[in-house]
């Protein structure tokens, strides 16, 4: 997923509140079905009244990303959790939490001047992962072992997925593309990821999957697809992303997939918006993302798969206590707590990170 890009206006508008914002809960239900899950959706706050975004949720309820409010660069890494406050993870530049374990561990990415440097934050203290020629990282994902994935630059703008563990980081190397970049890891090490290759002259993305112990073998997409990226996976070895055809006209045209039964699978439901993208699925198989809509400048829209339902559209969720649209999904738990964002917009201009808890029969 691509962070929200802060405008100098946006930066100056911030700087003048000195508020936090103490988070606020709706409940909600989906879109009539048979059998539909119902939700509470819950707003997981801010700092100085600024934006907020949540990448990632652990299985003690704990979620991460990041916090924009009245500091240099605007934006750091922070922590969030029910009835609290944001936590920033007070780092030397502005930067992102892309993932965290039920040991409340914190993986991610801030700017150290022009270079964006990968950490992991653990109790408090800020460890730097940094490449072996000095150049950017950044750290996508982090398990309960606390094997972290990420990437590093090995030689200016080429990129190498690495693999961290007790202090020792190790190169994935290329995976036989031009470039690499590790996306994902679950509980027993199996990483995925993906590479870039020229084929007819064509830069391509492909997608990895290197399974605990076995060599990495590319995930083949279906047809009419030639590019892959996948996001994420989970403790059975499927994978969820996005994939797409080199031929497409706009960078929103893409589908969202899973893995299942060794297969990838197309999840955007025929004619239903320009795009979807597949970010985060749970052990259950069900993959939570985002879908662009049919209007002149898309929205992101918060979108559930699920194996038997199919897709199931959240972005409406939650308008009769005050939010405008729910914008993205960014990972889901086990029992199904779904983390992202989405805007309150006339109140707040500014998207908030959010939690989407199932309400149990």
């Amino acid at each position: 997923m691509k962070p929200f890009r802060i405008s100098g206006l946006m930066v100056a508008m911030l700087a003048c509140s000195n508020s936090w914002a103490v988070p606020e809960s709706a409940s909600v239900g989906t879109p009539a079905h048979a059998g539909a899950t119902t939700y509470a959706v819950h707003d997981l706050g801010s700092v100085q009244g600024g934006a907020s975004h949540a990448r990632a949720i652990n299985g003690r309820g704990q979620a991460a990303g990041y916090a924009v409010f009245n500091v240099n660069g605007g934006m750091r890494p922070a922590l969030f959790e029910l009835g609290k406050l944001p936590l920033p993870i007070h780092t030397d530049g502005p930067g992102e939490a892309n993932g965290l374990n039920d040991d409340g561990e914190v993986v991610g990415y801030y700017m150290r001047g022009d270079s964006r440097q990968a950490f992991l934050w653990r109790r408090h203290e800020l460890r730097l992962l940094l490449s072996p020629i000095g150049g950017p990282s950044e750290a996508s994902a982090i398990n309960n072992r606390s094997e972290v994935v990420g990437w590093f630059e090995v030689a200016p703008g080429v990129r190498h997925g690495f693999y961290y563990y007790k202090g020792r980081l190790i190169d994935l190397g290329s995976w036989g593309g031009i470039s690499s970049q590790a996306t994902g890891i679950n509980k027993k090490g199996d990483i995925v990821g993906f590479r870039q290759v020229a084929v007819n002259g064509i830069m391509v993305t492909q997608g990895v999957l290197m399974l605990q112990g076995q060599k990495p073998r590319l995930i083949r997409p279906p047809k009419d697809f030639d590019n892959m990226l996948p996001n994420s996976i989970n403790e059975s070895g499927d994978v969820a992303g996005k994939m797409w055809s080199s031929s497409r006209r706009f960078d929103f045209e893409t589908s969202a997939f899973a893995t299942r039964d060794g297969q990838v699978v197309n999840l955007q439901r025929p004619g239903c918006c320009f795009g979807t993208a597949g970010v985060a699925l749970n052990k259950k198989g069900v993959v939570v993302g985002y879908n662009f809509d049919r209007n002149g400048d898309p929205h992101e829209n918060l979108t559930l798969w699920h194996p038997k339902q199919g897709q199931v559209g959240l972005s409406g969720l939650g308008r009769d206590q005050g939010w405008y649209q729910l914008t993205e999904g960014n990972d889901i738990s086990n029992d199904g707590v779904i983390v992202g964002a989405g805007v309150q917009w006339p109140r707040d201009f500014f998207p908030h990170a959010l939690m989407l808890v199932p309400r149990r029969p």
